[in-house]
Parts: structure tokens; sequence; C-alpha cells
């Protein structure tokens, strides 16, 4: 006798949720035998499914070998961000600092678009954390550790990336871009 898994997945859960579970059933049509009985409502196997859904992304992101930049400042894996800027321009640039793919001199020196990948201030190479925090000779590192002084926020990479406050500012006084 074949047994066969079917799995509901709520609207209300995102895209890579609905991928993962899918290829979750697809696995589970080809079992001759039921794993785990589950004598549930469909809201209860939901939400059972959605936590073990979790808990796989969880370990798969925690085992990656890519996006350590921002597995340094998201190490949970969530669907929802955490906040949302108004203007558009200071989304994108939130995600490419948060991404680690941004137009710094280091990151286009990677794609052989700059020459050094220096600063062009002090000549170390211009990473996101040498950009806003370590270089005492542009305006955004000032700017941002002066408004984490005011917020009384702690001066360093994943606090910085994970304030709206401090990202506005940082908006406001770029003059390149990025």
């Amino acid at each position: 006798m074949h047994h066969r898994l079917y799995c509901t997945i709520s609207k209300t859960l995102s895209v890579e949720l609905a991928l993962l579970s899918g290829i979750l059933a697809n696995i589970g049509t080809k079992l001759q035998q039921v794993d785990i009985d589950i004598g549930l409502e469909t809201s209860e196997a939901q939400k059972l499914a959605t936590d073990y859904v979790y808990k796989l992304w969880q370990q798969y992101w925690e085992n990656s070998t890519t996006g350590r930049h921002l597995y340094y400042l998201q190490p949970t894996v969530r669907t929802k961000q955490s906040f949302s800027l108004s203007i558009r321009s200071a989304q994108v640039l939130l995600r490419r600092f948060r991404l680690g793919k941004c137009r710094l001199n280091y990151y286009l020196h990677q794609m052989s678009l700059h020459q050094t990948g220096n600063c062009d201030f002090c000549g170390l190479p211009e990473t996101i954390e040498h950009y806003l925090i370590e270089c005492t000779r542009n305006n955004i590192s000032q700017t941002v550790k002066k408004v984490c002084v005011e917020h009384k926020l702690q001066f360093d990479l994943r606090t910085i990336l994970c304030s709206a406050t401090v990202i506005k500012a940082i908006y406001r006084s770029i003059q390149r871009p990025l």
C-alpha cells in the first residue's frame, strides 16, 4: 500500500516557504511508508509543516557557505523584513549594504571595475565596515558615529545595518552612487 503526503500551503506563507514545502511534499510522495501519522486539523498540520520548514531553512542558512555577510547581520531566517524605508533608493542602499553587494571600491575591485579596491581618502580597503565605521576621513563614518551616540546605539556594523534611523542618516549623507 502506498501512502501519499498532501501539503496545503497557506496563502500567507512566503514564496520561499511554498517552494521548500513543495520540494518536501514531492519527496513525501516517494516514501513507502508514512513517517509521521498526523491526526490533526488542517490548521494544526499547517503549523507543524511551517515550523518544520523553518527549521530546515534555518539549518540550511546556518550551514551554507554563501551569504555570510547577511548571516552576520541576520542569523535567524524570517519571511518579513525588520523595517522598511519609505524611499525606494534608501531601501535599495540598505539591501546592498546588508548583502555586501554595493559599489564601494573593494567590491568594484572584485569585479575588476576598480584598480585597487582601496578607499580614496585613506588608502585602506574600502569595505562596508570601513566606509561606515573605520574611515576617519570620510563624512559618512562621522555621521554614523554621531547618530549612534545620539540614539545610544552600539557603533558596530550589525547595529548600524539593522537601524532605520542610522540608515536614513547614511542615505542623507551619501554623495556618490552605491
